[in-house]
């Protein structure tokens, strides 16, 4: 379990028998095991039973914590860890998404391969890159109004892998038929059948590259590449987010 769980919470275990009907007069007693969180801090607790079925113990803790307990340092922690920060998309985010998404790895990105990837996009064939970023603007439209960050990661990472994919498979002598598949697909066909034999090699060569190196973006540097298109929702707005759910 999370460090952030032990130091910021008391854990305590209670097992308890539950009879459970198996069929019509049948039943069997049953071994259950409750467990009392307790912030130190405030003295709130809440006391709910492990459920070994949903997967991991020690996740299903962490899951109470930020589900409970969602202002918590812990809950910040956890929420950061599997991604389950909830975001909405700022106003006016798909203008311009491309640039949004440079400036992003340019000025927040700060590892290796997020800097790999601020001097890749400004060589990468206008074709290309916006094609990648038309691909991921409607991927991230059916995302809806409030999202969590680990869904617009898969979101751009996968629009972006698609459209490159598509890029090795493109050759110069298109027939019909797979031209309109890529313009059904959102490649600018036309911009494709104007190149040069020079301007298609580094079109080739431009998209092996991104391939190659998009696989080394971790969480972490999507977090920070996203940040210009990306707005915290607080905690408290989460918590009546879940409320209203759970009546409903």
């Amino acid at each position: 379990m999370h460090p952030s769980v032990y130091r910021e919470f008391q854990v305590s275990l209670a097992p308890d028998v539950e009879t459970r009907e198996l069929a019509r007069g049948v039943a069997q007693d049953e071994a259950v095991l409750y467990v009392r969180l307790c912030h130190q801090q405030t003295g709130q607790d809440t006391v709910f039973k492990l459920v070994g079925a949903t997967g991991s113990p020690e996740r299903w803790i962490e899951e109470q914590v930020m589900r409970q307990f969602p202002d918590s340092a812990a809950a910040g922690e956890l929420r950061a860890l599997y991604g389950k920060t909830r975001h909405r998309l700022k106003p006016g985010w798909e203008q311009a998404f491309g640039d949004r998404l440079y400036v992003g790895f340019s000025q927040f990105g700060t590892t290796s391969a997020a800097r790999f990837w601020a001097t890749l996009i400004p060589t990468l064939p206008s074709v290309l890159y916006s094609t990648m970023n038309v691909r991921a603007v409607t991927k991230l439209t059916q995302l809806g109004g409030e999202v969590e960050l680990k869904s617009v990661i898969k979101a751009v990472h996968d629009a972006w892998l698609g459209v490159l994919k598509e890029a090795r498979g493109i050759n110069m002598n298109l027939t019909g038929l797979q031209r309109l598949a890529l313009d059904l697909a959102g490649w600018q066909t036309d911009h494709l059948r104007g190149m040069s034999l020079l301007e298609f090699g580094q079109f080739k060569e431009k998209a092996l590259f991104a391939h190659l190196s998009l696989s080394y973006l971790q969480d972490e540097d999507w977090a920070a590449i996203l940040m210009p298109i990306l707005e915290d929702i607080p905690p408290a707005a989460e918590t009546e987010r879940l409320e209203t759910v759970s009546e409903s």
